[in-house]
């Protein structure tokens, strides 16, 4: 015969999971479940611990989202939840690589002609959030249409009255290129030079 007592299940875990689940350097850390009941009970509170490549990060306890940069490319991160007398874990994540931001560029001097040379100057750099160090590759475009020229500097006898330089240039982390980053410049008219005249007495 039944004894008629009411004996409570115990609510579900599922589908643990750290999100996003190809996370980057820049991005959020999120403790991610769902949560059954079949008595319909409210979840619980319960002790939730992150590991950084399989070694617990204390300080991190009971935190369900972890601000950004605080994980490095390469790092493996998992969390657990302490469910009385066992324990369910996520699978682990790893950190990709993170591309470099695009820099910001300009053409010198201010106004280009055949003169003398163009140049691209790097006015913001490109930065890494991972810490790798970035290598710039350029392009130069004539008027819409690429040339051969793959460095900061156009000689002035390649330009001409009326063209329209633009610089591209990418900054390469060693994996992942950045959004390219461009400038612009129309070739001026160069100001002729005073013709050398010989005085007699």
């Amino acid at each position: 015969a039944r004894s008629g007592r009411f004996y409570p299940s115990p609510g579900r875990y599922k589908d643990l999971a750290v999100l996003p689940k190809d996370p980057r350097t820049d991005d959020l850390l999120r403790a991610d479940w769902r949560y059954f009941s079949v008595d319909g009970d409210k979840e619980p509170v319960v002790p939730l611990a992150w590991f950084k490549d399989g070694k617990p990060q204390k300080e991190l306890d009971g935190k369900r989202e972890l601000p950004a940069r605080i994980s490095r490319k390469g790092e493996r991160w998992g969390f657990e939840l302490k469910l009385g007398a066992r324990v369910a874990k996520s699978p682990e994540v790893k950190v990709l690589n993170t591309a470099p931001v695009a820099p910001e560029l300009r053409i010198t001097p201010p106004v280009i002609s055949r003169l003398g040379p163009a140049r691209a100057e790097v006015v913001k750099p490109s930065t890494d959030a991972d810490g790798d160090p970035v290598a710039y590759r350029y392009s130069w475009l004539v008027d819409g249409v690429p040339s051969k020229l793959t460095s900061a500097e156009v000689p002035g006898s390649s330009l001409k009255k009326g063209q329209r330089w633009t610089v591209v240039v990418v900054a390469r982390d060693g994996a992942l290129d950045s959004a390219p980053g461009a400038a612009e410049a129309v070739v001026a008219n160069a100001a002729p030079t005073a013709a050398g005249v010989a005085l007699t007495p």
